[in-house]
């Protein structure tokens, strides 16, 4: 199910995406269709993670060296980002990630 409408959150090339609390992908991945832009997206879980890989394969275009999409997994708070191209990210996307920061600190 796709959530982001993007004429409400548009992308240019080489923007740079990042989605924080990315699950099993379906943002960063859709960010990465949408236009040629640098997808970066977070997870705490491992398994989220490869989730996320596996869907990707289908949608990965190799041939495009405008766009990438990166993965990376962290804890709240030690994120690292060195997989973003840049010095900024173009957007953020963190739609639930405060409360999944808020239960992870809670334990």
């Amino acid at each position: 199910m796709q959530t982001i409408d993007f004429s409400h959150f548009p992308l240019d090339s080489g923007d740079v995406v990042l989605d924080l609390g990315c699950g099993e992908g379906r943002h960063v991945i859709s960010a990465y269709l949408e236009a040629d832009v640098h997808s970066v997206g977070v997870d705490l879980s491992l398994e989220d993670l490869k989730a996320t890989r596996d869907k990707f394969a289908d949608f990965e275009d190799a041939e495009n060296p405008a766009k990438s999409l990166g993965l990376s997994s962290a804890m709240p708070s030690s994120c690292p980002l060195r997989t973003i191209p840049s010095t900024r990210s173009s957007a953020v996307k963190c739609w639930s990630i405060l409360q999944i920061t808020r239960a992870s600190c809670a334990r």
